[in-house]
């Protein structure tokens, strides 16, 4: 799509789009949002949905699946970037690949 194509944040919106898997349930996805919405009432600051693991970074790639979203405060979510903590290993049933890289 050429509007992607000039996109400076071109990559990472093709990542985002690629990210939500055809089988997930919309459903699931918008009582997060739904969620997101509720608490930017009650603190009064936006909220959005952070990826527990990251869309892009050298070592992990998370999709946009219910279990690897949760809701954060924008301005947060967006100051880690792609930040991952190799040292999540509880987040996967075999901790001890990480020891492969």
């Amino acid at each position: 799509m050429p509007w992607i194509d000039n996109n400076k944040r071109g990559a990472y919106i093709r990542r985002c789009v690629l990210s939500y898997p055809s089988w997930v349930s919309k459903k699931e996805l918008k009582k997060l949002w739904t969620e997101c919405r509720e608490l930017e009432k009650v603190k009064g600051i936006p909220y959005t949905l952070g990826h527990i693991i990251p869309l892009s970074h050298p070592r992990v790639s998370g999709l946009s699946v219910p279990w690897n979203l949760q809701p954060e405060p924008a301005d947060l979510n967006f100051a880690k970037g792609n930040a991952w903590c190799e040292y999540r290993g509880e987040l996967f049933d075999m901790p001890e690949q990480f020891n492969l890289f």
